[in-house]
């Protein structure tokens, strides 16, 4: 896509940002990652795993920036892994996959949303939206029907490989019965994806691009769901093909790279903390810790 957009072009609009919105986006970046680390942190608790706000943001931090290096999905392994310190590794993995589960119940209700507010934008897009209908469809059958867990129970041998998988996947199934917790942290999904979009609506403004509210909020956690299919590092280039799919319509395709790539630098940004963290919690001693 680079190779096809006008570079000068997006050179000349990134010395024209306007550095005041770009700082705001950037906080309300972070603001979402607290709100996602508060989420995280309830999920854990109802499996008994006690882990302090701080420490939930400081793993979160932490993850943020090996993710920078990893293929999407990879920063909710490393979490889970540093959480690992505080609970067992399948509880600590099926309350993350749980999390990350609740993040998708979020973009639906969005969607949903967006039936009633642009019913024309669903049909356009109706390919997209099945899918993700069917990965959060497939998430259920595994989590939530009895029979696929006694299934699962009954077939798959105690073997040194496949039991921390049944593990897992026990773990997982005990959040069958906890309906209120995932209604609890359902306004807390709606307003990471909230914050998230209403960050890319501002850097739009900041790059002197704007892109229609409605849309931007409807579009940009579409994005950040493909942005999560696990085929690139960190989700580039399916982040910036969403970006550029989505709202060409609206403003350049050389403003809509822009706008992608200052979306994703804001996680640079909010990521540095976490190198530093990284540093500070003795990474070599504790990667040791968390492959035994």
């Amino acid at each position: 896509m680079l190779s096809r957009a006008n570079l000068n072009e997006m050179y000349t609009a990134l010395t024209h940002v306007r550095v005041e919105y770009y700082l705001l986006s950037i906080l309300l970046y972070f603001i979402a990652i607290l709100i996602s680390s508060v989420r995280w942190m309830i999920i854990l608790k109802e499996k008994s795993i006690q882990i302090p706000l701080i420490v939930a943001v400081k793993f979160y931090l932490i993850s943020l920036f090996m993710g920078i290096f990893l293929p999407s999905g990879g920063l909710d392994v490393v979490r889970a892994l540093y959480a690992s310190r505080y609970g067992t590794k399948s509880e600590v993995f099926a309350a993350t996959v749980i999390d990350r589960l609740s993040g998708f119940y979020g973009i639906l209700i969005y969607i949903l949303l967006g039936f009633f507010i642009l019913p024309e934008e669903l049909i356009k897009y109706r390919n997209l939206i099945g899918i993700t209908l069917l990965i959060v469809f497939l998430f259920n059958i595994l989590i939530f029907f009895r029979q696929v867990n006694e299934l699962i129970n009954k077939k798959l041998p105690d073997t040194k490989v496949l039991l921390p998988i049944k593990k897992f996947i026990n773990s997982m199934y005990f959040y069958r019965g906890s309906i209120p917790l995932l209604l609890k942290i359902l306004p807390l999904s709606l307003s990471i994806q909230a914050t998230f979009a209403i960050s890319a609506i501002i850097i739009s403004h900041a790059i002197i691009a704007p892109v229609p509210v409605l849309r931007g909020l409807f579009y940009v956690p579409l994005i950040n769901f493909l942005a999560m299919i696990p085929v690139t590092i960190a989700g580039l280039g399916l982040r910036e093909g969403g970006f550029v799919y989505f709202f060409k319509p609206f403003i350049s395709t050389e403003s809509a790279l822009l706008l992608s790539l200052l979306y994703y630098m804001a996680s640079i940004v909010i990521s540095v903390p976490g190198f530093l963290l990284f540093l500070l919690d003795k990474p070599s001693e504790n990667l040791k810790k968390l492959n035994q």
